[in-house]
């Protein structure tokens, strides 16, 4: 039975930002779109197995989740975590959250800072599994490698597959941890301003609903912005970087400056070598200012909606359009037709116009995924 629920920012934020746990009705259904929209919405809850965004975010919030710290404290203005002066590392352990639902699939991205070659944190999270937990999985790090070598991504349960975790059972608990450390205690400390987890059930992109796709016609919106061409950017990477592409082109869309072959290259994760890490992507426009997360969304109504309250989303597109590609969500024409800001097409990508049905199947097929930004002090 579809049932329409609405439920205010003034009480979704508290719950958003320090409990996760929560296990309310109203929450089940919309704690995603009430994160990502930052607004109340009139949401149309259908989906058989929810998806669910857990963010925990600023300073005190963080603070407020660890279940253990070493040699780190809340930044000067609150917003975010950072090294004690005359320490070179440092960790924090998030207590457990709970699911609302259960999930066999998670989307980790985080948002913070660090300086240049000299300091970093990287990302730890893992899952009950048996009778126990699963060993610490690295699910990524920004931005200076302070940790050599190999790094673990499986177990027997299921594996970190590059930005997404992916389990052989369903799970209701996850865990995180983050390290930071610099190479002096001069050197301006990493900090961490926010943690994200997109949890989902695989049986709902597996049984997605085209016909409810097609017919859904949002209202026409437009986001403008300069255009890039990645083959442009670059003759020797320009194949390769269509996501810090399509991410530097919603920086300038906020008038924020960027340069895209700098963006793009430290994008670049070295460990799989390759531009298009979804985490590492997010992370690096959180360098801007911008506030991030790994997402998904089933419907081009959910996408709308997060245009309309100003936010920008970068897609991630498979086929019959492209084997694996980014691109600018631009807006709808007055059809309710998508439109996008396509990097891969020098020619015509601005504002481009494809065959609905093959840009639907192309995202919604592949997940739904997508960056989703708002603009700094949002």
């Amino acid at each position: 039975t579809t049932e329409i629920y609405t439920l205010s920012l003034h009480d979704a934020l508290p719950i958003l930002a320090k409990d996760c746990m929560k296990r309310t009705l109203v929450l089940s259904l919309l704690v995603f779109f009430l994160a990502v929209y930052g607004s109340a919405v009139e949401i149309e809850e259908t989906l058989a197995y929810p998806d669910q965004l857990c963010s925990v975010a600023t300073g005190d919030s963080l603070l407020a989740a660890a279940e253990s710290i070493t040699n780190m404290t809340k930044s000067a203005d609150g917003k975010s975590l950072r090294l004690l002066d005359n320490a070179l590392s440092g960790q924090i352990v998030f207590k457990p959250q709970t699911a609302l639902t259960p999930f066999d699939e998670g989307l980790p991205s985080w948002n913070g800072t660090a300086p240049g070659d000299s300091g970093g944190f990287r990302i730890l999270i893992r899952f009950p599994y048996q009778s126990a937990w699963s060993p610490w999985l690295e699910v990524g790090y920004w931005k200076a490698n302070l940790w050599p070598g190999s790094k673990r991504t499986s177990f027997a349960g299921g594996q970190i597959d590059i930005d997404t975790a992916l389990l052989g059972y369903y799970a209701t608990q996850w865990q995180f941890a983050v390290e930071m450390k610099r190479t002096a205690a001069t050197v301006t400390s990493p900090s961490l301003s926010k943690l994200s987890f997109f949890y989902s059930d695989s049986r709902t992109t597996q049984n997605i609903n085209h016909a409810a796709i097609l017919s859904d016609r949002p209202a026409a919106i437009f986001v403008p912005t300069t255009f890039l061409a990645q083959y442009r950017i670059s003759s020797e990477i320009g194949s390769r970087i269509c996501s810090p592409t399509s991410v530097a082109m919603i920086l300038l869309s906020y008038k924020i400056k960027v340069d895209p072959l700098q963006f793009a290259w430290d994008t670049l994760d070295p460990y799989y070598d390759i531009f298009g890490v979804w985490p590492r992507v997010v992370q690096n426009a959180s360098e801007y200012g911008l506030d991030g997360s790994v997402t998904r969304y089933r419907s081009w109504s959910q996408a709308r909606e997060v245009l309309a309250q100003g936010g920008r989303i970068a897609m991630s597109i498979g086929l019959p359009l492209y084997e694996g590609h980014l691109v600018m969500l631009a807006g709808f024409n007055q059809n309710g037709d998508p439109i996008v800001h396509d990097p891969a097409r020098s020619g015509d990508g601005y504002a481009k116009l494809f065959n609905k049905s093959d840009l639907s199947r192309s995202w919604f097929d592949k997940g739904g995924v997508a960056y989703t930004f708002f603009p700094p002090a949002s």
